[in-house]
């Protein structure tokens, strides 16, 4: 894989996820990844073809959210 240039038109400003139990992990996880531009460009581009797959969907969903500050 290349290393791919950071993505200003893909950053996502930070939010905080509600903490339940030990989803702590999870959330981090979670930022972490959205925080990479190259993962979030990659999702939204190709939403179509991702389309079968129900975590990348709920991924792509969240996303959105996110970008259109409804979140």
């Amino acid at each position: 894989m290349d290393l791919v240039k950071y993505n200003n038109n893909y950053n996502l400003n930070p939010i905080g996820f509600n903490n339940i139990g030990y989803t702590c992990y999870y959330n981090s996880l979670l930022q972490g990844l959205l925080s990479c531009t190259s993962f979030t460009e990659n999702l939204l581009n190709n939403a179509k073809l991702y389309s079968e797959n129900n975590v990348c969907k709920i991924l792509i969903h969240l996303i959105q959210r996110i970008k259109s500050g409804k979140h």
